[in-house]
């Protein structure tokens, strides 16, 4: 079993780091295979996945709980860009990566990398309207 762990809340009177790495440590011991990590709450009043944040501009947290436990632990949390997840890994920083909000605009990543343009705009942070496609992005 793995875990969906919330690494900070970003609340006043939420919790922080520090306790998500207590939380963790127990589960681990309890025998959680692993963690999927996301920061904040939809009512957070702090951003976290719309464009104005940095994409994997929550690494650092993901670091902290990777030093913390020995299971494999997924970054998630605006990474939807391919080389961005690339770095991460290759720099150590997370076991695995998700791209969740990424599967909406799967083609044009591959159209654009193919063509080897830039990389596509970030996808937002809500899918695309019924029936219609990424490219409008």
């Amino acid at each position: 079993m793995t875990v969906r762990l919330n690494l900070h809340e970003n609340m006043k009177g939420g919790y922080g780091i520090d306790e998500a790495l207590e939380i963790a440590k127990i589960l681990e011991k309890t025998g959680v295979a692993g963690f999927t990590t996301y920061v904040g709450r939809h009512e957070s009043p702090i951003p976290t996945v719309q464009a104005s944040v940095p994409k994997g501009g929550f690494v650092h947290l993901v670091e902290e709980l990777k030093r913390a436990v020995t299971v494999p632990v997924t970054a998630a949390n605006r990474i939807d860009d391919p080389f961005v997840a690339a770095r991460i890994l290759a720099e150590g920083s997370a076991d695995l990566v998700g791209m969740g909000r990424a599967r909406y605009w799967p083609t044009r990543i591959c159209r654009a990398r193919r063509a080897g343009a830039g990389p596509p705009r970030s996808c937002p942070a809500w899918p695309p309207p019924p029936g219609g496609d990424a490219d409008h992005l």
